[in-house]
């Protein structure tokens, strides 16, 4: 399945994948990689079997160490399932079996929704709590202690600091929390 196709796939499926791609990109400083680690997760999930490395690696005509890097990687930061498979026991020989489910990518990113809504909700905690002050050029936010400090001009570039309207911000804030958790439970 090449990633032009995923308009067929759903939301979550589809910010799953670039989700995946970022992050391994970002692991290993390789656009090429994260594009593999999509190829990967596609084949897996069209195919919808357990498959070795190396059969991945071969019906995707790609590097077999490329491969098993981005499984590596994949696995270490749970984003796909493993099996063992038993190849000769009495010497200890097993093979890594790879899969991905529908049910585990949901799971995945409804995972990942909610530490952005905890980060998101801390955020409103934090504003409502204390008085800040905003750069205009850079938006850098400080404190009223760090603002006095600074005899509220900002220390980066000079510019007086203004007292932005945080009601308005939390409440925004506030009703995007709200409609995130009902899409979460609307989901299940």
């Amino acid at each position: 399945m090449k990633i032009q196709e995923q308009g067929k796939l759903s939301p979550e499926i589809r910010l799953f994948l670039e989700l995946i791609r970022r992050r391994v990109a970002f692991e290993y400083d390789s656009r090429e990689l994260g594009d593999l680690a999509i190829s990967i997760l596609s084949l897996l999930l069209v195919r919808n079997e357990k498959l070795s490395d190396e059969r991945i690696a071969s019906l995707l005509n790609a590097n077999p160490a490329d491969v098993r890097r981005v499984l590596q990687f994949l696995y270490r930061v749970r984003l796909i399932e493993t099996t063992k498979e038993a190849i000769d026991i009495e010497r200890g020989r097993y093979d890594s079996k790879w899969c991905l489910s529908q049910e585990f990518i949901k799971k995945v990113v409804r995972e990942r929704i909610k530490e952005v809504l905890d980060k998101i909700a801390h955020y409103v905690k934090e504003i409502s709590s204390t008085m800040v002050y905003v750069c205009p050029i850079c938006f850098k936010r400080y404190t009223i202690d760090e603002a006095y400090e600074y005899n509220f001009e900002c220390p980066r570039d000079g510019a007086s600091l203004i007292q932005p309207d945080t009601n308005a911000e939390i409440n925004f804030l506030s009703n995007l929390i709200k409609k995130i958790e009902e899409y979460l439970e609307k989901s299940k």
